[in-house]
């Protein structure tokens, strides 16, 4: 009696999935599997090489663009990435408030 971890399915076949007898045997799964887990540290904030942002979320050589996503996480946590998304949305949003109560008062101010 095999393992039921020995298998995976994958990809659509012409009967609705194809499955690959054992996991040693992933060529298949090498040109055809992706991942549907929560990307998470794959956009790098801060300064220095790798950083594609700054602490306000905002894009290095790019006026008026952010990220705000799960894609700035330097770690994917033990859990659904949900709730710290929309930490990262809930904080991205005050910070977007406060630049743009800052820009208006600078105007103001001339």
């Amino acid at each position: 009696m095999s393992n039921l971890f020995d298998y995976i399915i994958v990809g659509d076949g012409s009967a609705g999935c194809v499955v690959v007898s054992r996991l040693t045997e992933n060529k298949h799964l090498k040109s055809a599997g992706s991942c549907a887990w929560h990307q998470v540290g794959t956009r790098r904030l801060g300064h220095g090489a790798g950083a594609v942002g700054d602490d306000r979320f905002r894009v290095h050589g790019a006026e008026r663009l952010r990220v705000i996503d799960a894609s700035i996480m330097p770690k994917i946590i033990c859990g659904d990435t949900n709730a710290p998304a929309i930490m990262i949305r809930e904080k991205s949003t005050d910070m977007i408030l406060e630049d743009s109560l800052q820009c208006r008062a600078m105007a103001d101010a001339r």
